[in-house]
């Protein structure tokens, strides 16, 4: 994954049955309607679904283990990565849908989001997928901005679709 040399380091990496409950925890921070747990685990088992997860950075060695008398291996103090996160893409016939993506409220504004999207798009890409969908909130102009920056075009409306609130769900593709 190419990373920002000057920024934080950022991993993404297939999402294990291990994530779940962090994954499940980023559904009810960020959507309104979150996928159970059984939904969760059915598309991590699923031969149609491929799932990433985005991992934080971790910050470096508590630089207080020195001062306080500590010895040791740097690494043996850095925080682990938490999950911050993730990626649902389904692959039928030939055809790709984003199915979820979201990334913690705290984390948003630093393109991760678009890191998450271009892995998969590279993965489309490897596999021979030309075509791929997604639905969208008419009214997420971030989300809306970011996939047609990828080359996505709105196709369609699905009207009322979301509820809490309710709003239209725009079906945009993407043709190669």
């Amino acid at each position: 994954m190419d990373q920002n040399s000057t920024g934080p380091e950022y991993e993404i990496r297939r999402m294990r049955a291990e994530d779940l409950p962090s994954v499940s925890a980023l559904e009810k921070t960020c959507f309104t309607e979150p996928w159970s747990d059984a939904t969760l685990r059915s598309v991590l088992e699923s031969r149609l679904d491929t799932l990433w997860v985005l991992l934080s950075p971790c910050t470096g060695a508590d630089t207080d283990s020195a001062a306080d008398g500590r010895t040791g291996d740097a690494s043996d103090h850095a925080p682990a990565p938490q999950i911050i996160g993730y990626l649902n893409y389904r692959e039928i016939a030939g055809e790709g849908e984003l199915d979820r993506v979201c990334v913690l409220p705290e984390y948003r504004g630093q393109r991760l989001g678009e890191k998450l999207l271009a892995a998969m798009l590279e993965y489309a890409k490897d596999r021979g997928v030309g075509d791929i969908t997604l639905e969208v909130r008419a009214g997420n102009e971030p989300a809306k901005g970011l996939y047609e920056k990828y080359g996505f075009r709105t196709e369609g409306v699905r009207k009322n679709y979301y509820t809490h609130p309710t709003e239209d769900a725009l079906i945009m593709w993407k043709h190669e």
